[in-house]
């Protein structure tokens, strides 16, 4: 690990929080359980010597979070520096490794004032980036607004769920409704022979049929996750696919990136369509993103460039209210410098996993930047 340029630090250091450093090796299964299997495919995953799985931090907001949660009284702003690991494709241009320095902000049940304020917190990450030496572009974001539409259209609560897990990363969405608009996928002969038994049953089913065609699981995922999502994908098959006309409204408000002068109106137009069953809460999620970016404006001296982009997602994919990313557009591919938003459910079931007492009244936000490439665009434009 480098060091954290003092630049970065300082402007960090305004909010006063407590530094921690999270372990490099994390548990495996929380991550998982948040994020999906497929994760998998892009952690750096070994065993220690009982067997339990872990996994080279993918991320450190998850951990940092922990950290403050165990502490008596419970920390409410915590920063750190550190070093994250994620698997890429061979071809990717994309870091396998690199560091991450960010800030998180612990809201608890029955807080009387924010730890940080949302506009505060994206007008921080503004000014230590510009500390860095860089002035970004900026991307503004909400999920809260796609969830909006998504509940108007009248979609199943199943295809709901699948889309704002989907927002959060870049694209994936988009091709879901696609994939949806093409009738969908149907689930394997496997996964159907599997969806009706029991849980207990589908796991002895599948295990004796990779013993007698004398396959070995690849990796460490157990049988018993495998047969477990084959059921799921089998169950998720019966239920209703959205329409045609569905899937192109919503298609429309995840491809929305206009300047956020214009990008609200575009929506409040969009939220007029016949397929809106319930305009009231699409507006009223419009003009909750609205309040922030107003918030934002008044705190601070703007990029030229700001987008406001409903679909935006990051790679790391918890976020659940507001997003932002900060970005170098002439590092193409690795133009992100870094970003954040709100992780209500992230930590919700942080609360929950740690047995805290009213796990549901959690709420938190922060950010994480990559001083690397801010280094990097910053060196480039000088």
């Amino acid at each position: 690990m480098s060091a954290a340029p003092a630049t970065l630090v300082a402007e960090l250091d305004r909010y006063a929080p407590t530094w921690v450093s999270p372990p490099l090796l994390q548990p495996s299964r929380f991550y998982l359980e948040l994020l999906g299997e497929d994760l998998r495919a892009r952690a750096f995953l070994t065993t220690d010597e009982n067997g339990q799985e872990l996994c080279l931090r993918p991320d450190i907001t998850a951990p940092a979070c922990r950290i403050a949660m165990r502490e008596q009284p419970v920390l409410r702003r915590v920063a750190y520096h550190g070093r994250v690991f994620r698997r890429r494709g061979a071809l990717s241009p994309r870091e396998t490794e690199f560091d991450q320095i960010g800030i998180e902000a612990l809201d608890p049940p029955g807080a009387t004032a924010p730890a940080i304020l949302e506009a505060d917190l994206i007008v921080g990450a503004l000014a230590a980036v510009r500390a860095g030496g860089f002035e970004p572009a900026l991307k503004l974001g909400h999920a809260g607004v796609f969830a909006a539409f998504c509940n108007a259209v009248g979609l199943a609560p199943a295809w709901v769920a699948k889309l704002l897990h989907a927002a959060g990363r870049p694209g994936l969405a988009s091709a879901t409704l696609a994939n949806a608009a093409r009738g969908g996928q149907a689930p394997s002969p496997l996964a159907r022979a599997l969806a009706g038994l029991e849980p207990d049953a589908a796991v002895d089913a599948l295990s004796q049929l990779l013993e007698a065609a004398r396959i070995n699981p690849v990796g460490s995922r157990p049988v018993s996750a495998i047969a477990a999502r084959l059921q799921a994908q089998a169950q998720f098959a019966a239920v209703p696919t959205p329409s045609a006309s569905q899937c192109e409204l919503l298609g429309d408000v995840l491809s929305l990136s206009a300047p956020a002068s214009e990008a609200f109106s575009a929506l409040e137009a969009l939220a007029k369509k016949p397929d809106i069953k319930n305009r009231s809460s699409v507006l009223s999620a419009i003009a909750v993103a609205h309040e922030l970016w107003s918030a934002v404006k008044s705190r601070a001296e703007l990029p030229q460039s700001v987008v406001f982009a409903p679909g935006l997602g990051r790679t790391v994919w918890f976020y659940d209210g507001f997003v932002f990313d900060l970005a170098a557009p002439a590092l193409g591919d690795r133009e992100s410098l870094g970003g954040g938003g709100r992780y209500d459910g992230l930590i919700r079931k942080i609360a929950q996993d740690i047995g805290a007492e009213n796990p549901d009244g959690w709420r938190a936000c922060g950010f994480a930047l990559r001083p690397e490439r801010i280094a990097e665009a910053a060196g480039a434009r000088s």
